[in-house]
């Protein structure tokens, strides 16, 4: 949103002058890339729009190579993205970090006496997709780029901005980097540990395979008297597990009924009727939190004596798993019917421990993985607003 004085809402101390209105094309030196055909086979990098895919801001490598005329490399501290096709949609921008050839579907942006970071999150920011020629296919030449309209402060400012806003990015993907091992760890954990491959200190006893009726038993209770109202209405996620509906859907209930709903307490395991693309035979969950009530699409299952049941929830967590488990119970009686009745589900076999203290065990160690991958991601969305807050306030 521009600012009708050209001075934005935040801004670094010392700093007071209006931001100046520029034409874009007299701060970059304009380069598009060159077709296939101009290149014979080599190893130098060969830059492509589905190389953008592999990177965030900066971009340092590409699957392509080539061996062409030296001068027709791009430098690197230029900023690339898509001139040509859908891909101009998807607002993919990066600073080239090494010299590269360039396929001729990107443009280059090489700064001039205008700060590298700086114009990086301009343009990030300024979406060119908005001013590219779409009566065909959509595509930005230098007609587009050279005229188009843009705010600068002093260099210097460009550079404080830019540097702040460089290191939030890192700071970002860094913590990006981190949630993904952090999940990456927990997958291989529980890989190992059902598998018995990964055994704790002092338990050597085999694992048995039970039927899950020997843990479960299906729950008959409803929410007949009213006891849960339409704010503790649950569902299933397949990466979230059991939600309050409608704070994570913002679903509404007015005027519908939820007295034939059945109650799901803390701990109980629900499996979900309805398939979804990676789970075609529905999902079993865990409750971990608080009590409330589920559609008839769902089915309820309480624990017994044998089992603390967050075990369960984490043995069923691999969308494998539990799509090998269901599978072979699926409903074989009406056409393309890929739901399990409600006690079928508990004819199936599972391995874990009989001793209920390795159940608590294994659980709190996946308990202690969850809580971390928890607060990075709490992080990781607090650093995405900072940065989001600062894109929009410290720009005119």
């Amino acid at each position: 949103m521009k600012n009708e004085n050209l001075v934005p809402k935040v801004r670094f101390k010392g700093f007071s002058d209006p931001w100046e209105q520029r034409k874009l094309g007299n701060y970059v030196i304009i380069k598009s890339g060159d077709a296939p055909s101009e290149f014979v086979d080599g190893d130098e990098p060969y830059l492509k729009v589905d190389d953008l895919n592999n990177s965030t801001v900066f971009q340092n490598s590409t699957k392509h190579t080539v061996k062409g005329n030296a001068e027709k490399m791009i430098q690197s501290g230029s900023i690339v993205f898509s001139k040509r096709g859908a891909a101009i949609l998807t607002n993919k921008v990066r600073i080239l970090e090494k010299k590269m050839f360039m396929d001729t579907n990107m443009m280059a942006l090489t700064p001039v006496e205008t700060d590298l970071y700086f114009l990086y999150f301009l343009i990030s920011e300024e979406n060119l997709s908005k001013i590219a020629d779409t009566s065909t296919i959509p595509q930005i030449n230098n007609k587009h780029i050279i005229p188009y309209t843009i705010y600068l402060p002093c260099l210097m400012e460009q550079q404080r901005l830019g540097k702040v806003l460089i290191l939030l990015s890192n700071l970002i993907a860094a913590n990006e980097d981190k949630l993904e091992q952090l999940k990456t760890l927990k997958k291989l954990m529980m890989q190992k540990i059902f598998s018995q491959e990964w055994r704790f200190k002092g338990f050597t006893d085999p694992w048995e395979q039970r039927k899950l009726k020997w843990f479960l038993r299906v729950s008959k209770l409803k929410n007949i008297d009213g006891i849960f109202d339409k704010n503790s209405v649950l569902s299933v996620s397949g990466e979230f597990g059991v939600v309050n509906q409608i704070a994570f859907q913002g679903r509404s209930f007015a005027g519908k009924s939820i007295l034939n709903y059945g109650i799901l307490d803390h701990n109980d395991v629900v499996y979900t009727k309805s398939p979804l693309k990676s789970n075609p035979y529905g999902i079993i969950k865990t409750n971990l939190g608080k009590a409330g009530v589920v559609s008839t699409l769902y089915a309820v299952y309480a624990p017994l004596k044998t089992v603390y049941s967050p075990i369960l929830g984490y043995y069923f967590n691999l969308d494998t798993r539990v799509n090998n488990y269901l599978r072979p119970l699926v409903n074989k009686g009406a056409k393309n019917d890929m739901k399990v009745r409600d006690e079928a589900v508990l004819e199936g076999k599972v391995c874990i421990p009989d001793s209920i203290e390795t159940q608590k065990r294994i659980c709190n160690l996946f308990s202690l993985i969850d809580n971390l991958i928890a607060a990075n991601e709490d992080k990781l969305n607090q650093l995405k607003e900072l940065k989001k807050y600062l894109m929009q306030n410290m720009f005119v």
